[in-house]
């Protein structure tokens, strides 16, 4: 298996073997639990330099560019909440052309998208889904590692939240995804998809993305570039007026 991995943290994490923090006339030397987690990370796949873009030419996922999607007959279908400036949610806010990135910590991954300014957590500290998640767009995340692959299972979505860009999930959905480099600037997701209500059986494809080492993450809302009213459409800009 091709590993591709940080070259700059272990100067990091032998800066904090060897750092003592001073607390008033005291010094504590650190916690050694706390060095050997940021330690592991270390050892992780780079997935924290620069930045993913999802304009990589032909990685489009077959499901969306050929075959149809295993959609239910009656599935609930609308027109993308994007004129109106409602979040869209995972798995359909990974198809958008902006950037994410990863910030890795002790027992959690973040994932800082671009689009919306959403960010998704994924709890890698062992916990479970909790029996009665709040619904929300972004789901409920937890992580492993199988190796080099980061394992995502999010679940605890809102009914609304889109399977493709124009049919909902309308119901329980569980998204599967298994992220790992393909090579050193080139990050593959497989998802699979399970929702009863859309889909007649569990969807599965494959997105590739860029490493981008000189693009950041920009702050982007819909709200100042509603594309409702770009396009001439009759869907009004809010009032950002602030109150008096």
């Amino acid at each position: 298996m091709i590993n591709y991995r940080r070259a700059y943290p272990a100067a990091l994490v032998a800066a904090l073997a060897v750092t003592q923090v001073e607390i008033g006339s005291s010094q504590q030397a650190p916690n050694a639990d706390a060095v050997a987690e940021w330690a592991r990370l270390a050892e992780l796949p780079d997935l924290t330099t620069g930045v993913w873009s999802n304009d990589r030419p032909g990685t489009l996922p077959a499901g969306l560019a050929a075959d149809a999607p295993p959609l239910v007959e009656g599935a609930s279908r609308s027109e993308s909440p994007v004129e109106s400036c409602v979040p869209i949610g995972v798995p359909t806010v990974m198809h958008r052309p902006y950037p994410f990135e990863f910030v890795l910590e002790p027992g959690r991954i973040l994932m800082l998208l671009e689009f919306d300014g959403m960010t998704r957590r994924i709890f890698t500290d062992g916990r479970a889904h909790p029996e009665d998640p709040d619904l929300t767009y972004a789901g409920h995340s937890i992580g492993h590692w199988e190796d080099d692959t980061l394992v995502v299972d999010t679940i605890g979505f809102l009914p609304e939240v889109r399977v493709t860009s124009d049919v909902i999930a309308g119901g329980p959905m569980q998204v599967m995804e298994r992220m790992s480099l393909a090579s050193a600037d080139v990050l593959r997701i497989e998802t699979t998809i399970t929702a009863p209500n859309a889909l007649r059986e569990p969807w599965t494809y494959t997105r590739e993305y860029l490493r981008r080492t000189d693009w950041t993450v920009n702050e982007y809302y819909c709200v100042q570039n509603p594309r409702a009213v770009l396009d001439g459409g009759s869907e009004p800009l809010p009032d950002l007026t602030p109150p008096d």
